[in-house]
């Protein structure tokens, strides 16, 4: 009975960081023969937009989670994010106060609208 208890609490205090996630695909077809926009939109399962709860003890760690998930490495299948949190269900804004936390991530430069041509 105490394994649970102390599992659920450990759980629910990892529970409290929801990051919201809106990709714009790049346009045309995958080198898959699907279209960018399926690729892109295969970790919301084929949605646009979805949100995903992160592992977070604290809203500085919410934080970091939600800039953490900006990282664009497929570049030729997504255009550019749209990255907002909550913290135990009140909307944050990055540390530079930002409701989008992409608006200020580091690699935003050379990791957005890098779209083949």
């Amino acid at each position: 009975m105490k394994f649970i208890i102390i599992a659920l609490t450990f759980s629910m205090a990892w529970a409290e960081c929801s990051i919201h996630y809106n990709r714009t695909a790049c346009d045309g077809l995958h080198r898959s023969g699907k279209t960018n926009a399926e690729m892109s939109y295969k970790k919301c399962k084929g949605k646009k937009e979805c949100t995903k709860t992160k592992a977070a003890t604290s809203l500085s760690q919410c934080q970091e989670a939600a800039m953490n998930s900006c990282k664009n490495r497929r570049f030729d299948i997504t255009k550019s994010k749209v990255i907002t949190a909550t913290w135990k269900g009140s909307e944050i804004k990055s540390k530079e106060g930002n409701k989008d936390f992409c608006l200020t991530y580091k690699n935003r430069a050379t990791e957005f609208n890098q779209c083949s041509q």
